[in-house]
């Protein structure tokens, strides 16, 4: 049982690896933006892309989007994407908008450190446009700049 707990993380750290040069090889917001949504997805979170969903919200649900390369400082080639998360619920609903920010954390804490939370969290507000909740939560990708 010990040797194979011990395979299993060799495992996980050599998938941890290749995914990261994966990520560098590939300029990473690609590949990460497509892991965001299958891993909210599989935690049974609406996910849409912006601009997909434009009426009204009917049940609580998530917009992912960039918002933004950054440069690390004196460095050229290596800088880092934001990545926001918006969160929405019915207006009759605002419990449920901490419901979907906690499951939302918690479906994204696996894919750390690739993806790291900022700690930057968007004010709870209303939208009237979609009659919803809205509160937003940011991560940071490293990427590979031109």
């Amino acid at each position: 049982m010990k040797i194979y707990i011990q395979r299993e993380a060799l495992h996980h750290y050599s998938l941890f690896i290749i995914r990261y040069y994966l990520l560098f090889i590939s300029g990473g917001v690609v590949l990460v933006y497509k892991d965001i949504r299958t891993a909210l997805a599989a935690a049974g979170v609406a996910v849409y892309d912006p601009g997909q969903k434009i009426d009204v919200c009917t049940a609580p649900y998530a917009v992912v989007q960039e918002s933004g390369t950054y440069p690390y400082a004196e460095s050229h080639r290596l800088g880092y994407a934001l990545i926001e998360v918006h969160c929405y619920a019915p207006l009759n609903h605002y419990a449920a908008l901490d419901e979907l920010l906690g499951r939302v954390r918690a479906a994204l804490a696996p894919l750390a450190p690739a993806l790291r939370p900022t700690g930057n969290e968007g004010v709870h507000g209303i939208n009237e446009k979609f009659r919803a909740h809205e509160a937003a939560v940011e991560y940071m990708i490293q990427k590979r700049l031109l």
